[in-house]
């Protein structure tokens, strides 16, 4: 089969979804399958075609008209250009399926080609084009019902966002396939765990709100006196880190939080591979790829009850869960785990053995089956 996987940012630019894509597109190629990357061709700096890690890469424009002053003046010219690209992308390579990972500015140019090719269209759903877009303006919110209704084939990561999305298009209720991102399994196997002075409690993410690393915070002022010799680490950048770095000072645990700043995604691995306890304190967590790479690093997970983590995590086996927003709940479950050793020993081998299912060879093999429904 011939795959065209379309996605707005691609690699060199770093992200979930850019993994996701990357990892996906290698996975079906390994089984055997031709892929194509068409992703937008941001900054002007990058090659138009190029090979990355194995896949065949297309950059084109891709961008609408109001967001920005060149886009507006680009749009009629370059964004016809596009659709022809893509258009005879698809006939000349033969293309069986194109399927959009998250429904942006990427999503305009998809329903034209679909309108003018008849290629069958599968739509990914990743997280916040279903939270948050939609809302952002009417225009997004018909894109989305668009898409949805001429898709052949729908995919969203979690049974959350599958209800999210049934709530905005009612419509499509029969259509969403629920198909989880993966993890690379050789990534965990030479692994090695990150030297720090002192044991640690980590977290690893983006340092905005919805990530409730204040939640962490506010809990650690509660416990970290009695934990004795742990540190918390904070790895990630982010809007908030200011503000968060200042709560530190408020709250007087200074001197046992770091903030790492961003890592790269090996490093974050070897983090997670030495801490004690990986913490996922979100107010909102659609999927949760990082406390499935935490799983498969062999830490514990303590992760807020929200979105796709609890179809992740069960409580008490495979990891552990406390109240969203509470940092009371989340202190007594930082001291009750973390006194507790042979219960983090059961968490860890239970969650090793139930991450297994979400190899991304296992994961492409689902999108292959949804491709041809």
């Amino acid at each position: 089969m011939k795959i065209l996987l379309l996605v707005s940012q691609f690699y060199p630019h770093e992200g979930g979804v850019e993994e996701a894509v990357l990892n996906l597109g290698k996975a079906l190629q390994d089984l055997g399958h031709e892929i194509v990357v068409v992703t937008a061709r941001a900054p002007r700096t990058l090659p138009v075609i190029e090979n990355v890690q194995g896949l065949k890469v297309t950059r084109t424009f891709l961008g609408l008209p109001f967001k920005t002053l060149f886009s507006t003046l680009a749009f009629p010219v370059f964004g016809i250009v596009s659709v022809i690209t893509i258009a005879r992308l698809i006939k000349k390579e033969k293309i069986s399926v194109l399927n959009l990972h998250f429904v942006d500015d990427a999503g305009f140019y998809a329903l034209v080609v679909k309108c003018l090719t008849k290629v069958r269209l599968a739509v990914s759903l990743h997280g916040n084009d279903v939270e948050k877009f939609p809302v952002a303006s009417r225009f997004r919110c018909w894109l989305l019902r668009r898409l949805l209704e001429a898709a052949e084939v729908m995919t969203v990561n979690s049974k959350y966002l599958e209800d999210r999305l049934i709530a905005i298009v009612p419509s499509i209720i029969h259509k969403p396939l629920i198909i989880g991102n993966g993890i690379n399994p050789n990534d965990f196997l030479t692994l090695k765990s990150y030297n720090h002075a002192k044991p640690y409690v980590l977290f690893l993410g983006r340092l905005v709100h919805k990530k409730g690393v204040d939640v962490l915070l506010n809990a650690w002022s509660k416990v970290w006196l009695q934990l004795g010799n742990y540190d918390l680490l904070i790895a990630g950048d982010g809007e908030e880190r200011q503000n968060l770095e200042e709560l530190t000072i408020k709250l007087g645990v200074g001197e046992r939080v770091k903030f790492l700043g961003a890592v790269e995604h090996h490093h974050g691995l070897e983090l997670m591979a030495g801490a004690s306890l990986f913490v996922v304190p979100s107010r909102l967590e659609p999927f949760g790829i990082v406390a499935l790479e935490a799983m498969a690093a062999g830490c514990p997970v303590l992760a807020s009850r929200t979105g796709g983590l609890i179809e992740i995590i069960q409580d008490h086996k495979t990891g552990a869960f406390f109240d969203t927003e509470s940092s009371d709940d989340l202190s007594n479950k930082l001291l009750a785990l973390l006194s507790n050793r042979p219960k983090l020993e059961e968490l860890k081998q239970l969650a090793l053995e139930s991450v297994q299912k979400y190899a991304w060879d296992a994961v492409a093999k689902e999108y292959l089956d949804a491709y041809q429904r």
